[in-house]
């Protein structure tokens, strides 16, 4: 196995690392609808001007509904929203009632299995959306199935993409290095992410590249909002509560120094939203034979 962002040099590599898969996220639910903000509105606009009129949309890992709600409001009227975790669907139908978009379908489901699924199996869709989640969906199985999924000429939008993630820095990549190599340290324990090669993957998977743009975002994140989004991400979540307990003073102390100490004085932030869009291609004759045997 490849791997990379094994953030402690030194570590005693005989304890068992945590490996994280981005299943977990529905254990810091709360921190994640409370400290996760939304994508910029230009975003939306951007996909709406890539899409045909009332196109069918499904929002792959949607967790919260986070994006889903917002491509229901700005973009089309048929979107579906998939992810693994019961608990974050709970959630993003919540969110959805609150934003009086009841009729937002979601449906619970493993990726590498999702061609399969009774809600889906029967569905094809003109455009399948990935926010900030491309990184835990760059497998064959999932990349296969999502290719099955789309209409001929479909379109994959990923917002958010860390695609080749040892060849480019992304803002999410350098923020987990920041707090990762704390955890890693405390609990003497190695924390690792896959290696990925997403360009040949979705290149290997009948995917080619159409568009690549960076749209900035600006905004404010209160100190509250910063805890928050630190414990609703991966390497915090897929932890048991002992190691969380362990762990939070430390990442909290982190926090404050990016707040100068001043943590009723909220930061500004600035971005970029890193997006791709890529266009299935037919497989050829003998490759959609060998896939079905």
């Amino acid at each position: 196995m490849n791997i990379i962002w094994n953030t402690l040099s030194g570590v005693n590599q005989t304890k068992e690392a945590l490996i994280l898969s981005g299943t977990s996220f529905g254990r810091e639910v709360e921190d994640y609808t409370k400290g996760r903000k939304p994508y910029s509105l230009d975003v939306f606009r951007w996909i709406k001007d890539l899409v045909p009129p009332d196109a069918d949309i499904l929002d792959m890992a949607c967790g919260n509904g986070l994006a889903t709600i917002d491509l229901r409001e700005h973009v089309t009227s048929k979107v579906i929203g998939f992810d693994i975790d019961n608990k974050m669907l709970a959630e993003a139908k919540r969110l959805s009632k609150e934003r009086n978009f009841s009729d937002i379908q979601y449906v619970q489901g493993d990726a590498c299995t999702m061609e399969d699924n009774q809600t889906l199996k029967h569905k094809r869709f003109d455009v399948i959306c990935i926010f900030t989640a491309i990184h835990w969906l760059l497998k064959p199985k999932a990349l296969q199935a999502m290719h099955a999924l789309l209409k001929p000429k479909g379109k994959l939008i990923i917002v958010d993409g860390e695609i080749d993630n040892d060849k480019e820095k992304y803002s999410a990549k350098n923020f987990r290095e920041r707090f990762t190599s704390i955890v890693s340290r405390i609990l003497n324990r190695p924390i690792i992410y896959e290696k990925q090669n997403g360009t040949t993957l979705l290149k290997n998977n009948h995917f080619k590249p159409l568009a690549a743009v960076a749209i900035p975002y600006e905004g404010t994140l209160s100190f509250a909002d910063y805890c928050s989004i630190v414990k609703s991400s991966s390497f915090f979540a897929e932890l048991d509560e002992n190691e969380k307990k362990q762990v939070w003073p430390a990442l909290e102390m982190k926090i404050q120094e990016l707040f100068s100490n001043h943590m009723n004085v909220p930061i500004n932030v600035q971005g970029i939203h890193q997006c791709f869009v890529y266009q299935k291609v037919p497989k050829k004759p003998l490759e959609g034979l060998q896939s079905k045997l």
